[in-house]
């Protein structure tokens, strides 16, 4: 009977594929039945074709669409059932922020509880999210809906997330919108390598002494790496000036031998 099953499901999944037109309706109808039958390979499977579909979602923010609603809740559901606990409580928020709907927020408690204690985060959490996220409370605004969404998620401090809420601010851009000062703080760092606890750390204070060198050191690489020479080279000469250290100063000498090597191969 598995077997039977999962054969339908797969073949349902290509039918779904072969439409020319991308359908939302369809996505859900698949993602809502493998999760049904707990079918783990076809979860995991499905979850790395899952950002198309919720690119989709977002480049259409602003037409209504209850498949959107109910397509972030099962996708939450697969990364909740894989233990993607991070990414659950991140399409969870989406969802709420984007989406809201009453219905779903009756039976969606509990496991919003459950996810935010797996994720060692406290009381205070539960209580301001849930809150804050209710439909009677978000902003009416779909951009400043998304800035809430992002302000949420980033003081989480979840390395998963980094990813998924980058990509959501780009959003933000191609609607001509510039984007909260704390905000382009984060993603700037978030761009040159740093992790959520140094991100952390960083932005509660202004950058300066160590952690300003550790910064000019990552933009650096970040610069050189992508072929961006000329404001590498600017980067180098600010870096300089800096209290260095001796490792420090030896940075410096390797970094100008890739920037004198990018340069040669131009």
């Amino acid at each position: 009977m598995k077997l039977k099953t999962t054969i339908l499901l797969l073949l349902l999944f290509i039918a779904s594929s072969l439409f020319a037109q991308f359908s939302l309706q369809t996505e859900y109808f698949y993602l809502k039945l493998i999760n049904d039958q707990q079918n783990y390979a076809l979860i995991s499977d499905n979850i790395k074709n899952s950002e198309l579909t919720v690119n989709n979602i977002t480049a259409n923010l602003d037409t209504p669409n209850k498949y959107s609603t109910l397509y972030l809740t099962e996708l939450a559901n697969s990364h909740l059932f894989i233990e993607n606990n991070s990414l659950a409580l991140f399409y969870y928020l989406y969802q709420r922020c984007l989406f809201p709907n009453d219905s779903i927020s009756t039976y969606q408690k509990k496991p919003f509880v459950e996810l935010v204690y797996s994720l060692n985060l406290n009381d205070s959490v539960i209580s301001s999210y849930w809150d804050i996220t209710s439909k009677k409370n978000i902003p009416k605004n779909t951009n400043e809906r998304i800035i809430l969404l992002l302000k949420l998620t980033t003081q989480l401090h979840l390395d998963e997330l980094s990813t998924p809420i980058y990509k959501l601010g780009l959003n933000l851009r191609k609607n001509n919108i510039t984007p909260p000062t704390w905000y382009q703080h984060w993603e700037y760092l978030t761009m040159i390598g740093f992790k959520e606890k140094q991100k952390m750390e960083i932005l509660k204070k202004e950058i300066s002494g160590k952690r300003k060198i550790q910064v000019y050191s990552k933009a650096i690489n970040y610069y050189l790496k992508n072929n961006s020479p000329k404001h590498a080279e600017e980067l180098i000469s600010q870096y300089r000036k800096e209290d260095l250290s001796i490792i420090r100063k030896f940075d410096v000498m390797l970094k100008l031998i890739r920037l004198k090597t990018i340069k040669m191969l131009k």
